[in-house]
């Protein structure tokens, strides 16, 4: 638990986009970062294969009755809506806007739905 807050820390910089930055300005964090980079990137892949797997169009009720079946947990939800509904441009902008912990949420979900998550 005492690492959960640096590694968050190093994942909102790399949601931000200040990777080349900051990797420049502290070199001894280059390997964690490039770790929170690659979990940032884990969770843009299962965010866009969860989207797929829930369909294109516009029939919102269809779209949460499949949600419910996936049995996500509800911040994943939101993002899979978001993206849904036009509030996000797509996956990488649902993920870079919203809570390091929906970063985390959607990691987990790679590692144990994979039929999901890899599609």
């Amino acid at each position: 638990v005492a690492e959960a807050s640096p590694r968050r820390n190093l994942l909102r910089v790399a949601q931000q986009g200040e990777v080349e930055e900051f990797g420049a300005a502290f070199p001894s964090l280059r390997g964690a970062l490039d770790e929170a980079v690659a979990e940032l990137e884990e969770a843009v892949r299962c965010l866009n294969r969860i989207i797929e797997e829930v369909g294109p169009g516009s029939d919102m009720a269809r779209h949460a009755q499949h949600v419910q079946t996936l049995k996500l947990p509800k911040c994943v939800q939101a993002q899979v809506f978001g993206v849904l509904r036009g509030k996000s441009a797509n996956a990488r902008d649902a993920v870079c806007g919203a809570d390091v912990l929906v970063v985390e949420a959607l990691s987990a979900l790679a590692r144990t739905m994979r039929s999901v998550c890899e599609g």
